[in-house]
């Protein structure tokens, strides 16, 4: 059996035999044992198609191809809306912005000596903070959806109770009225579980990356990719200084307004003392922070012709399976939608993106195409554990299941991924990019190990995860 990379889980849940209009889409989890032992970081499935597939025809393995500059992206599962993530992120930055406030009103009240006014200022003050630390509070989160939930269900129970004994029997309406009476249960567990931290070691471990932590609430999903990276552009800034732009709300609110008629002041003033010369007088321009981040493309081609196996060519069509899968949203039920992946980027020492996400993913048949079959293995196969010592391209031992199908096998595929960041660049990404953790030494080596395994286990590190060899193909880099 050929050398899969993957294979489907919980494909045979199908629809949810207790609401039939809602789905367990199947997931793609890496073929083998990838997984870690208890209590220790989550497993990583890595697939290296710098080193161990075809986009060249220089041999897999072949120490030459350690050299190749590569762009690292770290796979991400959007947790919750951005709804729910910008509602803890905001909260989060209100509690500590409210602190340093309350900090600053206690210091001006010592250093001048004022009281009254200036303390019941800061008691409101501090009350407020209590109460935005209630609020961030998951516990207290759940709760009061536990309590507007409890409300409801006992306005749908009252009313249910007042309609009299027949409709007190009817099936519907004590079923609607169990419903009601249930519902803020699941509701709580819902966003108390979706308000938990972003489960994003990379993120939460760095200094330079403290700005930004809970902005999206993810998962890992255990997926990273090393691509070759060959695009010629090394960095892209621009600014933009305006006429108009936003310092703060409350610094627009009140200051705004006294800039505007302190400048009205000082032109009426300059007209009238030169009532027969042009006036003007000059302003300060606004930075403006981007909304945008930093667009990256990556192009490579996937081979299947000359020396590559057959193992090769179903490794190439499931990498390119994958990527499609895990980028397209997918419907749950009539009214919701599971979102796509989003990336951490990194091509060492040039650029570092903690969120981005695939905007373009491109394939194309390349030169003569065949139809050919190929096995899609699913959660009812036993693929065999996988062990360090495995060469590239060697059988898997495997029960008979899974499902065969044909497919358009081209003799290459060309592969175009663009990627945007989420946030705009800063220079705490490049800060973070050249920390001790994620310096990275090149060089000719004469082992086989060369620079990719300890750049790839630093990276794994960095986000507190386990790198399993896939399938034994990566014998000799991690």
């Amino acid at each position: 059996m050929p050398n899969f990379l993957w294979t489907f889980t919980n494909n045979d849940t199908g629809t949810n035999s207790t609401s039939p209009q809602s789905i367990a889409l199947p997931e793609i989890k890496a073929a083998g044992n990838t997984s870690s032992a208890p209590g220790a970081p989550t497993g990583t499935s890595l697939v290296n198609v710098v080193r161990d597939f075809y986009w060249t025809y220089s041999p897999v393995g072949d120490e030459a191809r350690a050299e190749t500059p590569r762009i690292i992206l770290t796979e991400r599962k959007l947790r919750t809306n951005a709804l729910i993530s910008q509602l803890k992120y905001s909260l989060g930055q209100a509690y500590s912005g409210g602190k340093q406030t309350l900090q600053n009103i206690q210091q001006f009240g010592a250093s001048t000596g004022a009281t009254g006014a200036i303390q019941d200022a800061g008691t409101s003050l501090s009350q407020f903070i209590a109460s935005l630390k209630q609020g961030f509070d998951q516990s207290t989160v759940g709760g009061l959806i536990n309590s507007g939930a409890s409300k409801v269900s006992g306005f749908v129970s009252d009313e249910a109770s007042q309609v009299g004994g027949a409709i007190a029997n009817n099936d519907v309406a004590q079923r609607a009225a169990s419903i009601g009476k249930n519902a803020y249960t699941q509701v709580k567990d819902a966003v108390t579980g979706a308000m938990a931290d972003d489960n994003n070691a990379t993120v939460n471990s760095s200094p330079w990356l403290a700005p930004y932590r809970n902005l999206y609430l993810t998962d890992p999903t255990g997926w990273v990719y090393v691509l070759p990276y060959f695009s010629n552009n090394h960095a892209n800034q621009g600014n933009n200084f305006a006429d108009s732009g936003s310092t703060g709300v409350a610094t627009d609110k009140i200051l705004g307004p006294l800039a505007s008629l302190a400048t009205e002041g000082a032109g009426l003033f300059a007209s009238l003392n030169n009532p027969t010369q042009i006036t003007y007088i000059e302003k300060a321009k606004f930075y403006n922070y981007p909304t945008d981040g930093e667009s990256i493309t990556v192009e490579f081609p996937l081979i299947n012709t000359g020396n590559v196996t057959f193992d090769d060519v179903i490794r190439n069509w499931q990498f390119l399976f994958l990527l499609l899968y895990q980028n397209r949203p997918g419907k749950t039920s009539n009214n919701v939608v599971d979102q796509p992946v989003i990336y951490q980027v990194e091509v060492p020492g040039v650029k570092f993106f903690p969120f981005c996400f695939m905007s373009s993913l491109n394939i194309e048949f390349m030169g003569s195409r065949r139809e050919m079959n190929i096995n899609i293995p699913s959660s009812s196969d036993t693929i065999s554990s996988f062990t360090n010592n495995g060469a590239a391209g060697k059988a898997l031992n495997t029960s008979s299941g899974g499902t065969s199908i044909p497919v358009v096998i081209p003799d290459a595929y060309k592969v175009s991924i663009t990627l945007n960041s989420m946030i705009a660049n800063s220079k705490n990404f490049m800060q973070h990019m050249i920390g001790p953790n994620n310096i990275v030494e090149t060089g000719t080596s004469s082992s086989n190990t060369g620079v990719v395994g300890p750049l790839i286990n630093q990276a794994a590190q960095a986000a507190g995860i386990n790198i399993q060899p896939l399938n034994g193909i990566l014998n000799g880099l991690v």
